[in-house]
């Protein structure tokens, strides 16, 4: 009899991880059966979607609100599956908030679980939340190799496997270049791919277009828009603006290779950028109210505990990518980085020398394999 596995995704880049992952397990195991939470991509790959929250994805206190009685419906039906009709394994991807629950109900139906992507405690929580998680899961499946250290030490199953982005762009094909150019014929801007960032972060790294628009010879720009409820807002903020742009659905691999310079909501992007040696400037902004609501909950060395928004800031622990949050995060700030950037060599160097020491640091590729290998170890 085959098994069958539950699969918890409820972001676009889990949906994207979770599709990659399923096709890997497929190629070892054809007869594996999949089910669970998750998006277009894990349904193409072949998984029965009960639920698709993929699209109600946000970050922070206030946000998730507006999504609460679609999440609460979704995690009630994954629950009520994982009871009913136990799996042989539970696979959550990233999405802490949704997923932390599931782990418990899991174990509660004595369902073994191997969690890939696990929460960022190792970044910004304490040795006592991942012992909670290290406690549900029979496996940790670590991206970072700093996540596979922190959840090493509170004594579980965790192996670092290397990130995913590297089978997107294998060094081969995407190989670090000698030069960067000083002239920005085509800027890219990448406001995200959640509500609450094309409400609060497009405005700034819009504005911080028009700036550059005043300041240099005339430029391309595009704008990624990957979701098309978004496009009539974004359009509408560039004829606000007096933005000359041209909005694009394009992703991300056929995109940023166009990229003299990008402005973007911090994200995966942020590291898509690093790997394919594009600069960039990242920006974010909350609700008012869910920012004061983040720094109350971090406490008062929050600026210790959270020192980087940006996935290669946060790997390198240095500033690779200059980075502005909430009242820093404007478009006098961002457009002056960029003309810094394009008119100093020296940056061009260190930024080129960061790129290869994020390479090697992310170790190589087969990510998806060796996940899958540890996977049906689980089962």
């Amino acid at each position: 009899m085959s098994n069958t596995i539950f699969v918890s995704a409820v972001d676009p880049s889990a949906d994207y991880y979770g599709a990659e992952l399923v096709t890997a397990l497929k190629a070892k195991d054809p007869s594996l059966r999949f089910i669970g939470i998750g998006g277009p991509q894990l349904e193409a790959a072949g998984v029965e979607i009960i639920k698709n929250l993929v699209e109600s994805s946000s970050i922070g206190f206030i946000e998730p609100m507006a999504h609460l009685p679609r999440l609460l419906s979704g995690l009630y039906a994954a629950k009520k599956h994982l009871k009913a009709l136990p799996p042989d394994l539970f696979l959550p991807i990233d999405g802490q908030g949704f997923n932390i629950p599931l782990l418990k109900t899991a174990n509660e139906a004595g369902v073994p679980c191997a969690y890939f992507i696990p929460p960022q405690y190792w970044q910004w929580g304490k040795a006592e939340s991942g012992q909670s998680i290290a406690t549900l899961c029979k496996k940790i499946l670590c991206i970072f190799p700093q996540a596979a250290r922190f959840y090493q030490d509170c004594n579980t199953d965790a192996s670092y496997l290397g990130h995913p982005l590297l089978d997107r762009y294998p060094l081969k094909e995407y190989p670090i270049p000698s030069s960067i150019p000083s002239q920005l014929n085509t800027l890219c801007i990448f406001p995200g791919s959640r509500l609450q960032e094309i409400k609060h972060s497009a405005p700034v790294l819009l504005g911080a277009a028009k700036k550059l628009q005043e300041s240099l010879p005339e430029f391309r720009c595009l704008i990624s828009c990957i979701y098309p409820k978004y496009e009539a807002r974004l359009r509408a903020l560039c004829q606000k603006l007096g933005l000359n742009a041209e909005i694009v659905d394009w992703p991300s691999q056929e995109l940023i290779p166009k990229a003299d310079f990008s402005l973007m909501s911090s994200g995966t992007i942020s590291l898509e950028h690093a790997l394919l040696s594009k600069p960039s400037v990242v920006a974010y902004r909350f609700s008012a109210a869910s920012y004061w609501l983040i720094r109350r909950v971090v406490g008062k060395d929050f600026a210790k505990r959270v020192k980087y928004i940006s996935l290669p800031n946060i790997l390198l622990e240095k500033e690779m990518l200059p980075e502005f949050l909430q009242a820093k995060a404007t478009p006098e700030a961002l457009s002056n980085q960029v003309l810094s950037f394009l008119n100093s060599p020296a940056k061009h160097k260190q930024f080129l020398a960061d790129a290869k020491a994020l390479r090697d640091k992310l170790g190589n590729e087969g990510c998806f394999d060796r996940a899958a290998d540890a996977i049906i170890d689980a089962l």
